[in-house]
């Protein structure tokens, strides 16, 4: 089960009544989709809400109300509309598919991602950080379909290469040379760190509340003590 790290949390507005919607609409019938109204992971369009600290993907959240349990961890709700990534999460539109299936019907509704750069040249060292620290929290298929790369390069980056970056220093001293003692907006410390606002925000979050820095009005503090 993914989870969001605690900064993250709270731009989840979903957290109760995200699950009042989607069973509230198992019988939907309304002209065209039914849109997810609260928050949506600006990476990929999808919606998620919150139970009990946990986070859920909705539209799988819905595909498993109407059709039940997946048939194998690994399979995906997939939309027959082509438009997850605007949030449907009509239960007329979903099945559980596999990878595969999946994207072939991506394929056909022009929603593919095509890399024509190689899976491993076009990701971004940010990407790249993200993806591995995704590892655990997120089905792999998801990961897959996040960054748009495929098993083999999943596999890659959290195998023989991330054996070759561990011995690189933790992420929390490369915060602490990044900071260099003073204060520093946290989009200012992602822009520095990973050259992507966006994305380095999203990973800077993931590890300040659990390694001694203050972060607050969106700014981020050194560690008072190492």
């Amino acid at each position: 089960m993914y989870i969001i790290p605690k900064i993250m949390a709270s731009w989840n507005k979903g957290t109760s009544a995200g699950r009042d919607f989607l069973e509230a609409n198992i019988g939907y019938t309304g002209d065209g989709c039914l849109i997810w109204p609260f928050y949506r992971n600006p990476g990929h369009g999808r919606g998620t809400f919150g139970v009990d600290g946990e986070v859920h993907y909705a539209h799988r959240y819905m595909c498993e109300l109407v059709n039940g349990s997946p048939p194998t961890p690994e399979h995906q709700a997939s939309h027959s509309c082509g438009k997850g990534h605007e949030g449907c999460v009509d239960p007329r539109h979903l099945s559980w598919a596999t990878n595969s299936k999946n994207q072939l019907d991506r394929r056909g509704h022009g929603t593919h991602i095509s890399n024509t750069h190689g899976n491993r040249g076009k990701m971004t060292r940010a990407q790249i950080a993200e993806l591995q620290s995704l590892k655990g929290r997120m089905l792999q298929t998801e990961r897959m379909a996040k960054f748009g790369i495929s098993q083999g390069t999943v596999q890659y980056w959290h195998g023989v290469r991330a054996q070759r970056q561990a011995a690189q220093p933790p992420i929390d001293q490369k915060i602490d040379a990044a900071l260099d003692g003073k204060p520093m907006p946290i989009k200012e410390l992602a822009q520095k760190m990973y050259g992507n606002t966006r994305q380095g925000v999203a990973i800077i979050s993931q590890w300040i509340p659990h390694r001694g820095f203050e972060f607050r009005d969106g700014v981020v503090f050194p560690r008072t003590s190492q």
